[in-house]
């Protein structure tokens, strides 16, 4: 390609009108010449997220878009050859054809809105390395078998599907880590039930979903999520999962004690959110394992007394809670962050002189705290500890 042909070419490749720059990038592949490649890839840049490519220098710098040509002919060219993670998620990409061109690839995450859309799928055994995907539930039956038997990280994405039934995990298994995304019209998790290697699950969503059951042998687990699976009522099998480290249950009402957290005394981190019956959190004081604690929005609570148990504790939330009484913390001198976001019935603090590690302590919104309490929180900020109190304006907290 003669240097006019070629600075035409460039020149529609930077326009600001996407359909000139998709038929320029058409010609380009056609072309398939590498003294061309090495010209117009100078100053390549693959992305984490969001975008495919970016050009840092070179004469595509002025580029508006990003188009999948130069990032197939980036990746025939060699340029990507150790790239060990990538996320198409908000790509508009869908042939997957190229992908066989990176032999590093460790993570993977495709556009979970694309339902059968993306292709080439069969190039990903080439892939020998991949051992972690996120992908729309509707591709999984097209990925190939070999990739399936290797993978040990899976998203399945559901986005908020009408799809009723799980797809076929029975070769998946090396899998030790699940997540299932929005699956609202799932009503059955047996799919799950021969994935004796799984140590994190996570349901997302799974309004429909009535029994537990078929998990009830994953006791290899050590992380749990049940995000909203509100028509569950029993989940007693819970206690069976003795090496669990971490536990999130949100969205029951079917939760009135923790009595089934008793027997799991390797728990170091527990999320409860929007259980609105439980009432008695007593059973948490025999777990002197756990390190992090977070109760939001469980308002039939009516003492956090047996907290007061966990002198091991590092970090401490009872956001949007009824507390009254946080006497309990006094002696707690592990903590190095403690929140009570929207504890309006919180009036006065103990004494907080022993917390010489807190290095967080949110009191936004407790209305009701007296200015004295507010001056003895507000005191910790000379040993180091960010302190937001009930007027403060909320800014990012971690």
């Amino acid at each position: 390609m003669d240097s006019t042909t070629r600075d035409a070419l460039i020149s529609e490749l930077c326009s600001k009108d996407i359909n000139t720059v998709n038929s320029a990038a058409r010609r380009w592949m056609d072309a398939d010449n590498a003294e061309l490649n090495a010209h117009l890839l100078q100053g390549i840049t693959l992305t984490k997220q969001f975008e495919i490519l970016s050009f840092e220098s070179g004469p595509l710098a002025a580029s508006a878009y990003p188009f999948e040509a130069a990032f197939a002919m980036a990746i025939k060219a060699g340029l990507f050859v150790k790239t060990s993670e990538l996320d198409l998620s908000e790509s508009e990409m869908n042939d997957l054809t190229c992908l066989g061109g990176l032999p590093a690839l460790e993570t993977l995450a495709l556009n979970t809105y694309a339902g059968e859309s993306l292709y080439g799928f069969e190039a990903l055994s080439a892939c020998t390395n991949l051992k972690s995907l996120n992908i729309h539930y509707s591709n999984f039956d097209s990925l190939p078998a070999d990739l399936v038997g290797r993978l040990e990280d899976l998203c399945l994405c559901y986005d908020e599907s009408e799809e009723k039934e799980l797809p076929d995990l029975s070769g998946a298994t090396a899998l030790k880590r699940l997540r299932l995304d929005e699956i609202i019209e799932i009503n059955s998790i047996e799919e799950l039930s021969n994935l004796s290697n799984l140590e994190k699950l996570t349901l997302y969503n799974g309004c429909s979903i009535r029994k537990l059951d078929p998990i009830e042998e994953l006791t290899n687990l050590t992380e749990l999520r049940l995000i909203n699976l509100e028509r569950v009522r029993d989940l007693d099998l819970i206690s069976g999962f003795t090496n669990l480290t971490f536990l999130s249950i949100s969205h029951t009402r079917h939760l009135k004690d923790l009595e089934l957290l008793a027997p799991l005394q390797q728990l170091q981190k527990i999320k409860l959110y929007k259980c609105p019956r439980l009432s008695d959190i007593s059973d948490l004081a025999g777990l002197q394992a756990l390190r992090e604690l977070e109760i939001s929005t469980c308002t039939q609570i009516s003492s956090f007394e047996a907290i007061g148990s966990l002198k091991q504790l590092l970090n401490l939330s009872l956001d949007y809670s009824n507390a009254k009484d946080v006497s309990f913390i006094e002696n707690m001198v592990e903590l190095t962050k403690i929140s009570l976001i929207d504890c309006d019935q919180l009036t006065d603090l103990p004494p907080l002189d022993k917390l010489t590690k807190l290095k967080r302590f949110n009191l936004n919104g407790c209305t009701a705290l007296s200015d004295e309490a507010s001056a003895a929180a507000s005191a910790l900020k000379a040993q180091g500890c960010t302190v937001l109190l009930p007027g403060d304006t909320p800014s990012f907290w971690s």
